[in-house]
């Protein structure tokens, strides 16, 4: 059975179709969210929230290749999960519990290089959307400072400004940046 069929036929309430899928996409799902993770307790966590947001969404799915739509979803299932618990962290809810390494479980090969190249791919994409909407001083200063690695002496000579002015720009922009995440995971 086609990819397109099963999506037909859970879209008509079959449960078995949606059973099947799981079964077919779990292990290579799992160790796309494994790799951004790296924990298997939160990898476990993040498949089902995938698994349910792929439910969710199969009326919205457009019929432009299952594999690639439900690797997505899970890799942005991991990417959330992670975010929250980075948030928890930083809350020092999480400050005296150790971290946890587990091996994962295996459930086929894979090359978790794949969902290494998407979190990167999707990374760089977010942060030149952010860096590319800042204030023409910040963003100047940023590229220089992040992306051509000058210093922050050699940035205040070609800025004609006191190196001091630099080291402020670069605060003010990490704070814009700041601000700008909060909103999105919001």
């Amino acid at each position: 059975m086609s990819d397109e069929e099963w999506v037909k036929r859970m879209l008509e309430g079959d449960e078995a179709a949606f059973e099947r899928l799981v079964s077919r996409y779990r292990g290579e799902l799992y160790q796309v969210i494994y790799a951004v993770l790296r924990h298997a307790k939160d990898a476990e966590d993040a498949l089902q929230e995938a698994f349910v947001a792929i439910y969710l969404g199969l009326p919205g799915y457009r019929q432009q290749g299952l594999k690639t739509w439900i690797t997505r979803i899970a890799v942005n299932k991991a990417i959330d999960h992670k975010r929250k618990l980075e948030r928890l962290r930083k809350r020092s809810l999480l400050t005296d519990v150790p971290e946890r390494e587990h091996p994962p479980p295996v459930y086929e090969e894979f090359d978790g290089r794949v969902a290494e190249r998407l979190l990167e791919e999707e990374s760089r994409a977010q942060v030149s959307q952010v860096v590319g909407g800042m204030p023409e001083g910040y963003r100047r200063v940023v590229e220089a400072f992040y992306w051509q690695g000058k210093s922050q002496q050699e940035i205040a000579q070609g800025e004609k400004v006191a190196p001091k002015t630099i080291e402020s720009r670069l605060y003010r922009a990490r704070q814009w940046i700041r601000e700008r995440w909060k909103r999105g995971e919001e």
